[in-house]
């Protein structure tokens, strides 16, 4: 630690996605460290709920966050200076290395829409409509005050959680933690099935794991083959995935409208708070019905498949969630998606052509224009939404992608991928090659000129050694399940993910 700095509490920042984790974690990392566990939540709601969990009470503090879109929709902090704000924001970003309009706003989809050029169909809000430059300050300089006030009275020797450390109430805790020099884990998707590292900042970098990636031995022949014969969907892909086609159904979109909309004016009457600032349910209904809209428009013959791409080299660019962490959070130099995709078309020979395809979960968040700006570039083909990712990784000379799960899919299959992310563990791979700045793109048309697809066996087994890998250092959660955020955990299946946590704490002496 920095400065005389010397933690006593275990901080964990729950996620509601799988909200059965982090009481029981946090006792758990508490009991392991001797340390007093303290849980960071969003809302007074949060608090009770982790309190009352599981019937049992939480043995540690319960602190709950400021609401930043609660101090926009209210106007701001009153009488407050802001030339001293702006002050005092700008010394945090020159000190920080960064920006709180990209670091701290840009993933506040509530903050920022005017950014939100790949989501203009979202349904609006009332924090959205009074969201100005000042008010942001405001909010972000709250957030900050009440972190650092927090390290102040409730100093971490650690602080957990899963998809951490980015947006308005994030960013604070992650500059905080390398300022003080506090271990940060993250609990970070390996792309692969269920399986989960914890990486140590926010960006899901973890020199631990690229360490034991880059040390790990060559696969042979037999165990190359048997990789790619494994390979599957994420397993919150095929979640979701089911999840959309479900709702794609009249019946079931005519009752989760009807539901949402009564929703809304229930706890509207009953005085909840947030429900003044939300989203709008009207604006939220018709988005459903843009969803299915959408849906029949992207997935009809228009649109090609992978036997109707033309016979040249094929470039494929997955479009990404938006907004979101993987986005805004982690790679927010290149959160504008139709102007990267522009700039690829731009570098490509003449004998390629750019293969882009919708993320099934955005259907209905985008306004159709945006299709059309793609589908308008001469040398770039939007595929059809219906069409798997794998056949078109296989049938591509190149994979081009910002932080997208396909990135990791393509390496492992042996595919050539730029990934336009320096962070992360996808670079330990060496057939990876990954952008720090927009300006290095011409790399796309040196790879696909020199592009030899018998050299994909090659890369083939530098994949599957990357994907070995990831199965022994990753905890294995196992289960669909883990999305039922009611499930009851088993203290062993909880243990085996603290002790997981646990082995990376060489700064707290319990590295395995």
């Amino acid at each position: 630690m920095t400065n005389g700095y010397k933690g006593r509490y275990v901080w964990v920042l729950p996620a509601i996605e799988n909200r059965w984790l982090w009481k029981p974690l946090a006792h758990h990392l508490g009991r392991s460290l001797g340390l007093t566990p303290v849980l960071i939540v969003r809302s007074e709601l949060d608090r009770r709920f982790f309190r009352d969990q599981f019937g049992e009470p939480f043995r540690g503090e319960i602190i709950v966050d400021p609401d930043p879109y609660a101090l926009v929709y209210d106007g701001g902090i009153p009488n407050c200076d802001m030339a001293a704000l702006r002050k005092k924001a700008a010394a945090f970003e020159r000190e920080n290395g960064l920006t709180l309009i990209r670091d701290l706003a840009l993933g506040e989809r509530n903050l920022m829409r005017p950014y939100l050029v790949g989501a203009e169909g979202m349904a609006r809000s009332a924090v959205q409509d009074r969201a100005t430059h000042d008010l942001i300050i405001q909010a972000g300089i709250t957030a900050i005050e009440h972190y650092e006030k927090l390290f102040r009275e409730y100093p971490p020797a650690l602080v957990a959680g899963n998809s951490i450390g980015t947006c308005m109430l994030g960013k604070p805790v992650s500059v905080l933690c390398r300022r003080h020099g506090v271990p940060f884990r993250n609990m970070t998707h390996s792309r692969f099935g269920y399986r989960y590292y914890w990486a140590e900042d926010e960006y899901e970098n973890s020199a631990r794991v690229c360490d034991f990636l880059r040390s790990f031995p060559t696969p042979a022949e037999d165990a190359v083959r048997e990789v790619q014969e494994e390979m599957t969907p994420t397993g919150d892909f095929r979640y979701y995935s089911k999840l959309m086609r479900r709702q794609m159904r009249w019946h079931h979109l005519t009752y989760v409208a009807a539901r949402h909309v009564a929703t809304h004016y229930y706890r509207l009457l009953r005085g909840y708070k947030k429900t003044r600032y939300t989203y709008r349910p009207l604006d939220t209904v018709r988005n459903f019905v843009r969803r299915r809209t959408h849906w029949k428009r992207l997935s009809s013959d228009r649109w090609p498949r992978v036997d109707d791409l033309p016979d040249r080299k094929i470039v494929f660019f997955p479009l990404q969630v938006e907004p979101e962490i993987s986005l805004a959070g982690i790679a927010p130099q290149y959160s504008n998606q139709l102007a990267l995709v522009r700039d690829i078309s731009l570098n490509l020979p003449s004998d390629a052509v750019l293969a882009v395809k919708e993320h099934p979960v955005q259907v209905g968040t985008r306004l159709w224009r945006f299709y059309e700006q793609i589908a308008a570039l001469a040398n770039v083909v939007l595929v059809n939404v219906g069409e798997h990712s794998y056949p078109l990784i296989r049938r591509s000379a190149l994979i081009c992608a910002v932080t997208s799960s396909a990135a990791h899919e393509a390496a492992v299959m042996g595919k050539q991928v730029v990934y336009f992310s320096p962070n992360g563990i996808l670079h330990t791979v060496p057939h990876v090659h990954t952008l720090d700045a927009l300006h290095d793109i011409s790399i796309i048309t040196d790879l696909l000129h020199s592009y030899d697809p018998d050299d994909d066996a090659v890369r083939a087994r530098n994949g599957a050694r990357h994907y070995l890998a990831l199965k022994q250092i990753c905890v294995d959660l196992e289960t669909e399940d883990m999305f039922n955020q009611d499930m009851i955990p088993e203290k062993a299946y909880v243990a085996r993910i603290g002790d997981h946590l646990l082995g990376t704490l060489s700064e707290l002496g319990h590295a395995a």
